[in-house]
């Protein structure tokens, strides 16, 4: 067998696709109450408000609000779960 000094690949990772699309309606004040909420957890507003509504929906374990997390973890865990 010829080496081609190449690493094999990884097995491409299939994710959810999220097509559909929630929309609600709120002032600019509550926008940027909650915009300003999920930058402090270091998250964009739509991972945030998806962990927050499938946590009280009961679909996303409590693990994604562990303190022990860090943003990033959180939002890694995020996408890979939903």
């Amino acid at each position: 067998m010829v080496k081609t000094g190449r690493k094999p690949r990884a097995a491409p990772v299939t994710k959810a696709r999220k097509d559909d699309v929630v929309r609600m309606r709120i002032s600019a004040h509550q926008k940027q109450a909650l915009t300003e909420a999920a930058e402090r957890e270091g998250l964009e507003l739509s991972v945030w408000l998806r962990q927050l509504a499938l946590r009280a929906a009961g679909v996303l374990p409590e693990k994604f609000a562990s303190a022990n997390l860090t943003p990033k973890e959180r939002s890694e865990l995020a996408r890979k779960g939903s």
